[in-house]
């Protein structure tokens, strides 16, 4: 491939998702990638999909993403932090959700995070076979979809750092005008521990901002990973660094990335410093190194 063809809808990306340049991003157009998604037929014929289609924009939902981010023996992290329940009990306050009557969608099947189960807790998967896929099971397709569909017909749609979760999210205020509430990732804690040796058991504070645009994996002012917006906006001042995204191998050799001024270098500094200032003031973790795992319900 030519480096012109990287990033372009019918060429390559240098990731297996492709998901962490903002050069490619800002080749798509929000529309057009909006386009590509619908469900199908037969979703739509399924009993599950009925019920929360009648109830659309009735509700709010928070996703809590737990299970592989926040095993405690084996330290399967996958570079997650864990974002803290305060941190959706802080959102629900400023954007006017009511946490008493807030549903909640979560992967968690251990039941000790006080949001309860998956929806489909107990069903056993269908399986996974090359190159078929996905195999479905009865009455529901996959196990994954009645959370899917609850988070995706909710009026207010409180994100998790999952691209399981940016997608539904990017769906649900394309198609259905949703409100979209997201967290700003700007440290990394793991809930394993940062050296894989000495388990930390933190969960972390993180802002929610209204829109769809954080990165769910990558830190906010990442030198190499921006904000997920597409079309040119994608390389404005806003959604990523100034002095990052270029060029680490001869594959983006052509890429001109536009270059900043030196007030806008300025500007974009003070902006940065402010945010960190906010988040080092308001923001913290809860660590639990040395207490029993689960043995209550965790509210941290």
């Amino acid at each position: 491939h030519k480096p012109s063809d990287w990033g372009t809808p019918n060429g390559v990306t240098e990731d297996s998702i492709g998901s962490y340049k903002s050069f490619i991003f800002s080749r798509y157009n929000e529309t057009r990638v909006a386009s590509y998604f619908e469900f199908s037929d037969l979703v739509k014929s399924l009993p599950v999909y009925k019920e929360w289609e009648a109830k659309a924009g009735t509700y709010d939902i928070a996703h809590l993403r737990r299970d592989d981010i926040a095993y405690w023996r084996d330290k399967r992290t996958q570079g997650y932090s864990v974002i803290s329940k305060r941190s959706y009990m802080r959102a629900f306050q400023e954007f006017g959700t009511d946490n008493k009557t807030v549903l909640w969608a979560t992967d968690d099947k251990t039941g000790k995070w006080g949001v309860g189960f998956p929806t489909s807790y107990g069903i056993p998967p269908g399986g996974w076979a090359y190159p078929e896929g996905e195999k479905t099971v009865p009455d529901i397709l996959f196990p994954f979809l009645p959370d899917m569909l609850r988070m995706y017909f909710a009026r207010k749609f409180y994100r998790a750092n999952s691209s399981f979760s940016w997608w539904i999210a990017f769906m649900a205020h394309r198609t259905r005008g949703a409100d979209v509430y997201s967290p700003v990732l700007h440290a990394r804690h793991l809930f394993g521990g940062s050296d894989k040796r000495k388990p930390e058991h933190v969960t972390t504070d993180f802002e929610f901002v209204h829109g769809t645009h954080p990165h769910w994996m990558c830190m906010k002012w990442d030198t190499n990973c921006g904000d997920i917006v597409f079309g040119p906006e994608a390389l404005s001042r806003t959604h990523y660094k100034c002095g990052g995204l270029h060029p680490s191998s001869g594959l983006f050799a052509d890429v001109k990335y536009p270059a900043c001024t030196r007030d806008e270098v300025r500007t974009q500094n003070a902006t940065i410093a402010a945010d960190r200032a906010r988040w080092r003031t308001h923001l913290g973790v809860a660590n639990m190194t040395g207490r029993a795992y689960g043995d209550e319900p965790l509210d941290w």
